[in-house]
């Protein structure tokens, strides 16, 4: 499956300081999910894989590696059990050779359970960012015990790395949590263009919006759109190159880019605003979608986008035949799967029924703008060469398969992963 994220999406900063009462509470509320999604037992395990991988003794310099010191090395710092350390262990993958991952059985569960709320107390304090790039430490012990060389740009960051495994979790079904956690890790600033700050924090506001947590995700967006409107827009090498073959008469690939993916933010932020249930974030989503179709009529685009803006602003102005009008190309678009073109029917049957409102929360509840905004964002992704260095040699192949093990584990401790539903099993 092709990634599709960067054409049309953003994140983080919002103006602070707004100073409504219930924006104050629910962006609070947004907040503590946040945090708790990121302190969750799904995330620990996680996390810990990460850390047993980046915390590998291995360097630039590093000649040989002695794994069986330090699998129990690890064993002791991390606080690992035996299956865990079973898990952890990077030798074959490194080695190029098959896993040696034994499947947990049903019996073992509850064991396994235990040892991953036993490791959540050793590594609470330790972040893995404090380690070598997950990259690094991967290119150089392949280098050491096969002599492949796993080619990456450099400079690296960690971001770099957070974020490539940001956009591998968008293409392959895997625990939402794992990729809230590798964007949290992301440092917007960390990238020195234009179009990558716009992106990473347009993945974050996606995020959010899966999540539900529309205040942060009101935050995202007006991020990218601050960061559209700073002028002197600078591109990735890889992005101009590919903007270039798509470029609208009338238009430099800044320009092109600039009102693009600020009309989609504009677009997102305002989905977001309606969605939050606060009064006065509402009353400005018309706004905001009103400038999104601004920015998209500029260029003279005629997409889903475009479609969905045009049928909220239609219904907000109670003009229901133009909006039925912007529906029936919704409808008609390949990316429309058959469940939402029935949403969509329904949604023209409250128009033609006279209830608006209904039409238009039917609409924005059910279309799923986040589903189009991220289909036409990721292809921009696919074009991004280093994003793409676990996807496309081998060896990120294999990274790719372990870490699906790691799932696959985790998925059958689901049922003992609650703490209370542990001791109660303990207790038996």
């Amino acid at each position: 499956m092709r990634f599709r994220f960067i054409f049309i999406v953003g994140v983080v900063l919002l103006t602070s300081g707004f100073g409504f009462l219930n924006f104050g509470n629910s962006l609070e509320k947004d907040i503590s999910e946040h945090e708790d999604t990121l302190n969750s037992i799904f995330v620990t395990y996680w996390k810990g894989a990460k850390i047993s991988i980046r915390s590998l003794p291995i360097t630039e310099d590093t000649k040989e590696i002695n794994f069986s010191e330090i699998k129990k090395e690890q064993a002791q710092r991390l606080g690992l059990g035996p299956y865990l350390s079973n898990i952890y262990d990077w030798e074959f993958l490194l080695k190029n050779q098959p896993a040696s991952i034994d499947p947990i059985s049903f019996s073992e569960i509850l064991a396994f359970s235990k040892e991953v709320y036993d490791m959540q107390d050793n590594i609470e304090q330790l972040d893995e960012d404090d380690y070598p790039a997950f990259m690094e430490v991967v290119a150089n012990g392949s280098r050491v015990t096969t002599g492949e060389i796993l080619v990456y740009p450099k400079p690296w960051s960690n971001s770099y790395d957070h974020w490539g495994f940001a956009l591998v979790m968008e293409a392959q079904p895997t625990f939402g949590s794992w990729k809230t956690y590798e964007l949290d890790k992301v440092n917007i600033d960390d990238f020195s263009t234009t179009d990558l700050r716009v992106f990473t924090a347009m993945h974050k506001g996606f995020d959010n919006l899966r999540n539900q947590w529309f205040f942060l995700a009101d935050q995202s967006f007006t991020h990218s759109i601050n960061e559209l409107n700073r002028g002197d827009i600078s591109l990735n090498e890889t992005t101009k190159f590919f903007a270039e073959a798509h470029l609208i008469d009338g238009f430099t690939v800044e320009e092109q880019l600039q009102l693009l993916l600020r009309g989609a933010s504009y677009l997102m932020r305002g989905w977001a605003r309606h969605q939050s249930d606060d009064a006065d974030l509402m009353k400005q989503a018309s706004a905001d979608i009103e400038e999104a179709l601004t920015d998209f009529n500029r260029l003279g685009i005629d997409n889903e986008l475009v479609w969905l803006a045009e049928s909220y602003v239609y219904i907000k102005n109670e003009e229901p035949n133009k909006a039925i009008t912007s529906l029936d190309k919704l409808s008609n678009s390949r990316l429309m799967s058959k469940n939402e073109i029935a949403l969509i029917e329904e949604t023209k049957n409250h128009l033609q029924d006279r209830d608006p409102e209904k039409a238009l929360n039917f609409l924005t509840d059910k279309v799923f703008m986040y589903k189009l905004g991220s289909s036409y964002a990721y292809s921009y992704a696919q074009e991004i060469r280093w994003a793409n260095i676990l996807k496309e040699s081998e060896l990120g192949r294999k990274i790719l398969q372990r870490f699906n093990d790691l799932e696959e584990a985790i998925n059958k401790a689901k049922e003992f992963i609650s703490l209370e539903a542990l001791k109660r099993k303990v207790n038996l």
